[in-house]
């Protein structure tokens, strides 16, 4: 009898400013194991909703790679 094994991809993004602390960050699993993640600090200068975009468009080139 085969296993069934999930392996779809799923992605958590998030982007955070508070005070002069601005980041994003994101984590990838393969089914229920944890792959990658992504995190880092920026200047002050983006906005929030900058780095949600920037969370999303760094797991997905990281998807792709």
């Amino acid at each position: 009898m085969a296993r069934n094994e999930d392996t779809s991809n799923q992605i958590y993004t998030d982007g955070s400013k508070k005070e002069q602390v601005v980041g994003y960050g994101a984590v990838r699993f393969k089914g229920s194991e944890m792959f990658d993640i992504l995190k880092f600090k920026l200047d002050n200068k983006s906005s929030n909703n900058q780095e949600e975009n920037l969370a999303l468009h760094k797991a997905l080139v990281k998807l792709k790679g």
